[in-house]
C-alpha cells in the first residue's frame, strides 16, 4: 500500500518549444487540437507576519500534510514519519549487516563486544528474532529473489521514488539560480500528499491525480503549484476553459484527512474504504455545484496555514502555466493555426463566429526549435512541436516563472510596509538590505542560465517589479530620513540621561560632604545602638569609594541581565530556525532530465538507479 501510495508521487510537470507565429486571413477547414496539455496552477499568498521556516516544516511533515522537504543548502531530503519509519528500518539494517559482515575471527568478535556493543547487540537481537519468527517486522522484510539480489534494494528504491520531485526541485533550483536565496535558505520546499480529482470539460469527463508543491519563504510567503492534465486532444478553447481558475470544472474529489484542519473549507463528504499509506482519503461530491480550480489551491493554502500557525492575508495571485503538444492534424501546426495560437496565449477562447483577436506578433523565448515559450501578465504557454509527456524535466521551464512571481509577491510585501514609512533604524536597514538583494534578482543576476536569464527579466519586467522596487527605494529614502531624525533624537536623549546620571553619581559621592546629615546618622546611632543598620549607613556615607562601588555593582546587575536576555533571545532565534525533520539516509544524488526514472542515487555502496 505504501509503495504504490510512493509511486503516485511523480510529478507530472511540463516542457518546452519555440516558433514567431503570424496572422493568416485563412482559417484551417477543421479545429485545432492539442494532442497532450497540462496546466500549472501557481498559487502565490503571502502572510501576516515572516515565517519560521525549520518550525513550519516540521509542522507540516509531522502532520503528513507534506511527504518530503528539501532545504537548498543540503543534498539530504526531510521525510514525513510514515517514510522516516522505513528509511530508518532500511539503514538500521544495512548498518547491521555491513556490522555482521566485518565478524570473521574471534578476535573481531572480541573487538565487537568491546567498541560496537550496540551494533552486537541488535545483530544478536535481529539474528534471535528471525529463527523464532517473532517478530512481525522481521516476518514482513523482503527476502531475497532467486539471483541473490539485496533484499532492502527495492524498498530503498520505493524510498527513492517518493523523494524525486523533491530532489528534482532541490537540483533545479540549484542549477537555475545561484546566490545568497541558496546558501542561506530563504526558502525550503515541500511534497504534498496527492489528491484526486474528477474534472469536466465540455461534457468530457477525465479522471486526474493532483500532486501539489509547495515552497514556503521566510519573508511571509506561501506558493503552490498543481499540474491539472486536460483530455487528450482537447481544442484551443477546451484548453483555455481549463486554464481558466474560476471555472466551475472540478465535480469529484478525494483529499486527505491531513488537508482539513479546522476552519478549512471543503468539508463534509464520505470516508474512502481504505486509507492511503496510513493516512485516511476523503471524498467530496461537487455535483450541484462544481468547485474551481481557485477554491481548490484555496483549500490548499488554509490547510498549510492552519497547519503551521499562519495567518493569510493581502489577497492571492494565480499564474496558469500551458504546457501542451501540437496535434499532428496539420504539417504545420503553427502554419496552419496561427490565430488558435494566439487566443492559446491570451487565455481567450476560439468559438464560431465569436471575437477573434487582433494581428498579433507574439514573442518566441525558447531557444530551441522543438519548442516555443510565450508568456504575458496573467499566464505563460509552452508548446510542444514534438512528442511530449508530462514529467519532471517540466520544472526547469516552471520554476522559471514561480520564482519571478515569488520576486512580485515579495516586491509588493516591501511596497506595502514602505508606504508606512517605518522609523525605526535597525527595521529600515533590513528593508534596504533586501529591496537591494530584490533588485539584483530583477536584474536576473543569479540566474545561470542566459536563456533562462532573459525569460526571468522580461516576466519580471512584466510583473511590474522594477516599477515596485522604484517606489521602494524613494520610500525608504523617507523612512532613512525619519530613522535619522529619530535617532538623533535619541542620542540627545542619552547625552541628558548621562548628564543626568552624572548628576546623581556627583550628589551621592558629596554626601559625606554633608555635615547636617552626618550629624544626623550619628544622633540615630547613639539613639539606637542596638541596631546595625544605621551603623551600615554611617559607614557607607562616610566612604565615597563604598557609594561608587555600590552604585558601580548595581550597573553591573543591570548589564548582566541585559546580556542574558540577548544570549537567550539569539539562542532561541537560532534554535527556531534551525533545519527539522528526519533527514534520508539517501544522498549522492544524481539528476538525469533526459532518462525516464530521472533519479538515481550514487552512494558510498556504488549506484542504485
Amino acid at each position: 500500500m505504501i509503495a504504490s501510495d510512493i509511486k503516485r508521487a511523480i510529478a507530472r510537470l511540463i516542457r518546452p518549444a519555440a516558433v514567431p507565429v503570424e496572422r493568416e486571413e485563412t482559417r484551417p477547414a477543421h479545429l485545432a487540437r492539442l494532442r497532450r496539455a497540462t496546466v500549472y496552477f501557481v498559487y502565490t499568498q503571502g502572510t501576516a507576519k515572516p515565517l519560521n521556516l525549520g518550525k513550519a516544516t516540521q509542522m507540516l511533515l509531522e502532520a503528513e500534510v507534506a511527504t518530503t522537504g528539501a532545504w537548498p543548502s543540503e543534498d539530504k531530503v526531510r521525510l514525513a514519519p510514515s517514510l522516516a519509519r522505513i528509511d530508518a528500518s532500511v539503514a538500521r539494517a544495512r548498518a547491521t549487516a555491513a556490522f555482521v559482515e566485518t565478524i570473521t575471527t574471534w578476535r573481531s568478535l572480541l573487538a565487537a563486544v568491546m567498541f560496537h556493543p550496540i551494533l552486537l547487540a541488535r545483530a544478536l537481537v535481529f539474528l534471535i528474532r528471525g529463527m523464532r519468527n517473532e517478530d512481525p517486522e522481521a516476518s514482513a522484510q523482503p527476502e531475497a529473489d532467486e539471483n541473490g539480489a539485496d533484499p532492502w534494494d527495492e524498498v530503498e528504491a520505493l524510498l527513492l521514488e517518493s523523494q524525486k520531485v523533491t530532489v528534482s526541485e532541490r537540483f533545479l533550483d540549484a542549477d537555475l539560480f545561484g546566490g545568497d536565496a541558496q546558501a542561506e535558505d530563504h526558502f525550503v520546499r515541500l511534497f504534498l500528499r496527492p489528491t484526486s480529482h474528477e474534472i469536466v470539460i465540455d461534457g468530457t469527463s477525465t479522471e486526474i491525480t493532483v500532486e501539489p508543491r509547495l515552497l514556503l519563504h521566510r519573508d511571509g510567503v506561501i506558493q503552490l503549484v498543481a499540474g491539472f492534465e486536460l483530455p487528450r486532444h482537447a481544442t484551443v478553447s477546451q484548453v483555455v476553459y481549463g486554464a481558466n481558475m474560476d471555472e466551475p470544472l472540478i465535480r469529484r474529489s478525494e483529499v486527505p484527512e491531513t488537508f482539513r484542519p479546522a476552519g478549512a473549507t471543503w468539508a463534509g463528504g464520505d470516508w474512502l474504504e481504505a486509507p492511503v499509506a496510513g493516512v485516511r482519503y476523503r471524498r467530496l461530491q461537487h455535483d450541484e455545484e462544481p468547485s474551481t480550480v481557485a477554491e481548490y489551491m484555496s483549500f490548499l493554502a488554509d490547510s498549510v496555514a492552519g497547519h503551521i500557525s499562519a495567518t493569510l492575508g493581502g489577497g492571492w495571485n494565480g499564474y496558469p502555466v500551458v504546457i501542451a503538444e501540437a496535434d499532428s492534424c496539420c504539417a504545420d501546426w503553427a502554419q496552419q493555426h496561427p490565430a488558435e495560437l494566439a487566443n492559446l496565449v491570451a487565455r481567450e477562447g476560439v468559438a464560431p463566429g465569436g471575437r477573434r483577436l487582433r494581428d498579433v506578433t507574439l514573442r518566441d523565448f525558447a531557444s530551441f526549435d522543438d519548442h516555443s515559450m510565450f508568456h504575458t501578465l496573467a499566464s505563460a504557454t509552452i508548446m510542444n512541436w514534438r512528442p511530449w509527456q508530462p514529467g519532471i524535466k517540466d520544472l526547469s521551464f516552471t520554476m522559471l516563472y514561480e520564482h519571478a512571481l515569488l520576486l512580485y509577491w515579495r516586491a509588493t510585501r516591501v511596497e506595502r510596509e514602505v508606504r508606512t514609512v517605518p522609523s525605526k533604524r535597525r527595521r529600515v536597514t533590513e528593508l534596504s538590505q533586501t529591496a537591494l538583494f530584490m533588485e539584483a534578482e530583477a536584474r536576473g543576476v543569479f540566474v545561470r542560465a542566459g536563456g533562462a536569464r532573459d525569460i526571468f527579466r522580461d516576466v519580471a519586467g512584466t510583473l511590474g517589479v522594477p516599477e515596485i522596487l522604484q517606489t521602494v527605494s524613494k520610500g525608504l529614502s523617507l523612512s532613512s530620513d525619519r530613522a535619522a531624525a529619530r535617532a538623533s533624537d535619541r542620542v540627545a536623549r542619552g547625552a541628558r540621561n548621562v548628564a543626568v546620571f552624572g548628576l546623581a553619581v556627583a550628589t551621592f559621592a558629596a554626601v559625606p560632604a554633608v555635615p547636617q546629615l552626618f550629624e544626623l546618622v550619628e544622633a540615630q546611632r547613639e539613639a539606637d545602638p542596638g541596631s546595625s543598620w544605621w551603623v551600615t549607613l554611617q559607614t557607607v556615607i562616610s566612604s565615597p569609594l563604598q557609594i561608587s562601588g555600590i552604585l558601580l555593582a548595581v550597573i553591573s546587575l543591570f548589564g548582566v541581565v541585559w546580556v542574558g536576555r540577548v544570549v537567550v533571545a539569539v539562542v532561541s532565534y537560532l534554535w527556531g530556525i534551525r533545519k527539522r525533520g528526519y533527514a534520508s539516509h539517501l544522498s549522492g544524488y544524481e539528476v538525469d532530465l533526459e532518462q525516464p526514472k530521472n533519479v538515481t542515487e550514487d552512494s558510498t555502496r556504488g549506484r542504485t538507479t
